[in-house]
């Protein structure tokens, strides 16, 4: 494994979905995938001057669904998210303002990491097994058919920034 996606996978992704309770082999690496694909582990800002933010490239009324909609009615999964991500257990994320959202999604990998957990954990399909099937399932629920993303493009991005 590359050295830059081993560093991420071991000191953000691991320890953030463990104090998330939402860890496994094959979520992580769903998730190295996906900053591999979204940003190159590089780009903070969505080329091009799209909303997108951070290196999973998340938009903003994205995390606002997952923080006001889903973490909402989920006390204990909010209250672990909020420590995962280093903020007060008992934030309402309705009452965050915007540009902090925005400010931790660009340039605060935890948050972005539970954001990006959340949302595949939102998906009712078992998580794949294997790199194609990161592929289908990030294009399929995380990119979207509309998104311009390709499973080709994630295994290509896999294999280079990912493997090496």
């Amino acid at each position: 494994m590359q050295q830059q996606a081993r560093k991420f996978l071991d000191e953000t992704i691991v320890p953030t979905l463990s104090k998330l309770d939402m860890n496994s082999e094959h979520a992580a690496l769903l998730l190295l995938g996906t900053v591999a694909q979204e940003s190159r582990f590089y780009h903070r800002t969505q080329l091009g001057g799209g909303p997108a933010k951070g290196l999973y490239q998340v938009e903003l009324l994205t995390a606002r669904d997952i923080t006001d909609r889903y973490l909402k009615n989920r006390h204990s999964t909010r209250l672990k998210f909020n420590t995962a991500v280093g903020l007060d257990p008992n934030t309402i994320w309705a009452t965050v303002p915007d540009y902090f959202m925005l400010t931790l999604l660009q340039f605060n990998d935890i948050f972005g990491t539970a954001i990006a957990r959340l949302k595949y954990w939102m998906v009712p399909e078992e998580l794949p097994k294997d790199v194609p099937g990161y592929a289908k399932y990030w294009k399929t629920y995380y990119n979207t058919p509309l998104g311009k993303g390709t499973e080709e493009e994630f295994i290509e991005n896999w294999n280079k920034l990912v493997v090496g």
